[in-house]
């Protein structure tokens, strides 16, 4: 390593901290968070909307032969749950896509969700289990509720299901 290779990563750094004073005009983060929460408390209605109309996919979805199918190979690989991987965050107040974030929702056995989030090479570092409406309406986000939902109208959720847990899915080009 050199030192053109320091100033190199300097610069990047560098650019990258301009994008993010313009992205969020200059604010720090707390401002940022605060305004989110404010934002979300907005949007309770529409969260539990999105919240209803996922729970009414799994209740439909739990009642398919390809859910029954999916448990079968779930449970033959010791677990009980069909995995939906989503990206970003959706727990924090604010959905978060940045610095390796990941998450997803499993459908539980007994049809109830559970949320899960990690960061890039770190594991789950977050996990909550979502049994009604209103609970997934006040533990996850607008953005992230929403982007789940439009999973669902457009029927992309069934490409990702396949793609998390079987083992012989294969991408769409």
């Amino acid at each position: 390593m050199s030192l053109k290779y320091l100033e190199d990563c300097l610069d990047r750094e560098e650019r990258y901290i301009q994008k993010e004073k313009l992205r969020t005009g200059g604010r720090k983060k707390p401002e940022l968070a605060t305004e989110a929460k404010a934002r979300e408390a907005g949007l309770h209605g529409e969260r539990l909307a999105l919240a209803e109309g996922i729970f009414q996919w799994v209740q439909e979805f739990s009642a398919t032969e390809q859910y029954c199918r999916l448990l079968i190979i779930a449970q033959h690989r010791c677990t009980n749950m069909i995995k939906i991987p989503l990206g970003g965050w959706g727990h924090n107040g604010h959905y978060e896509t940045s610095g390796g974030r990941w998450s997803g929702v499993s459908i539980v056995e007994d049809k109830s969700l559970h949320y899960w989030a990690g960061r890039k090479w770190l594991g789950i570092n977050s996990s909550l289990r979502i049994a009604t409406p209103e609970e997934l309406a006040s533990k996850l986000c607008h953005g992230y509720l929403d982007k789940f939902a439009q999973a669902l109208r457009s029927e992309k959720v069934y490409e990702i299901i396949a793609q998390a847990n079987l083992i012989y899915a294969e991408a769409k080009k």
